[in-house]
């Protein structure tokens, strides 16, 4: 049997479109215009993305759409494809499956194995398909690699970091995995600075001054930052708190257990900027073990390559050109893309043992 075509696919689907409840988000020059058919979906996203929202939800319209990307959400039971998938590797160290992908005519599906949601992904097509209901934030990731796949096409370098502004000069924070960013960044925002994004930032080099672009993903966090921080007070129940004070530190460390960071209700409305200059960049090679007091010092990239694997990042499964290209393997960019995306960045790196108050007194002072 001949494969159905991707068009073929999202006709199949996808009825009174125009009747659907929508929203918009926008990032930057670039804005998802987010249809779905059930309203309670609409509402789940409108909280999300609340910070990011555009003209209350309505439309664009006339050359204001020309910068519009329209991803239409349809809740299904998880559907049998007949088309062959294959499995997209995991990144190193990670292990199980989590996403199947299948190549064919006009673009591409997608398929998340564990929860059977599928993603119908062509030129013009971004349409999720499945539980959408009950898996909320596979639909706001795919909402977020439309911004991504927008600036990451146009050239920009896609970093594995969080990103605040500190009084007019945008700050990144790379580390690697439980290495602190998240916890780091929320930190400054208690000093006064602003959010740009949790873990994806997209630098443009090609300004005199360079600038990030963050996708809109709010900090997912472990118990012990809950704990740490006053302003985020309230995000964990009462008895939950209690629980958690008994551990010690190094167990509250540990923890698999992650919660969203509210930014408007912790810190208030108008704390988060889409886009915003990139003026240094932090990289977290600190130690919870280490017995040696916390420095930072500035580093030359060029002669520091083994850095660049805590900054890069490479683009999943629902990567798509504009003309429909995709690859089948985790598409990663090579040390000098980030060389030439940061040689108008300082870069540091911390050293030594993890010490949060140190390094927000550093960065507050640079």
């Amino acid at each position: 049997m001949t494969a159905p075509s991707l068009e073929a696919l999202a006709r199949r689907f996808v009825g009174a479109v125009d009747a659907m409840p929508n929203l918009v988000v926008e990032v930057g020059d670039v804005r998802v215009l987010v249809r779905a058919d059930r309203h309670e979906l609409v509402e789940a996203l409108r909280a999300y993305f609340g910070p990011w929202l555009h003209m209350h939800g309505k439309p664009p319209s006339g050359s204001d759409a020309k910068a519009t990307i329209e991803v239409i959400a349809i809740e299904a039971a998880p559907s049998d494809f007949d088309v062959a998938f294959k499995d997209w590797p995991r990144d190193p160290g990670k292990v199980g499956r989590k996403e199947a992908i299948a190549d064919i005519d006009g673009g591409r599906i997608v398929r998340k194995v564990r929860t059977g949601m599928h993603f119908l992904i062509g030129p013009a097509v971004r349409i999720a398909i499945g539980p959408c209901a009950a898996n909320v934030n596979q639909v706001i990731n795919f909402v977020n690699a439309q911004v991504l796949n927008h600036y990451f096409e146009r050239g920009f370098a896609l970093c594995h970091s969080s990103g605040v502004v500190i009084g007019e000069r945008g700050v990144a924070i790379s580390g690697f995995s439980g290495g602190g960013k998240s916890t780091l960044a929320l930190w400054l925002m208690s000093d006064g600075a602003d959010f740009v994004s949790n873990d994806r930032i997209l630098v443009d080099s090609q300004q005199p001054r360079a600038r990030m672009i963050g996708v809109p993903k709010l900090p997912r966090i472990n118990p012990g930052t809950l704990l740490a921080n006053p302003a985020l007070a309230g995000i964990l129940p009462s008895d939950r708190v209690q629980e958690l004070q008994r551990l010690e530190p190094s167990e509250l460390w540990d923890i698999e257990e992650k919660y969203d960071v509210d930014i408007d209700r912790c810190y208030g409305p108008g704390h988060i900027r889409s886009a915003a200059p990139l003026d240094a960049f932090l990289v977290l090679s600190w130690q919870r073990q280490s017995d040696e007091p916390m420095r930072i010092d500035e580093v030359d990239l060029s002669e520091r390559r083994d850095l660049i694997a805590a900054v890069r990042k490479p683009p999943g499964p629902f990567w798509i050109d504009s003309q429909g290209r995709a690859p089948s393997a985790p598409l990663e960019a090579d040390d000098e893309a980030y060389l030439a995306a940061l040689a108008a960045v300082r870069v540091f790196e911390a050293k030594g043992r993890v010490d949060f108050a140190a390094a927000r007194a550093f960065l507050g002072a640079l």
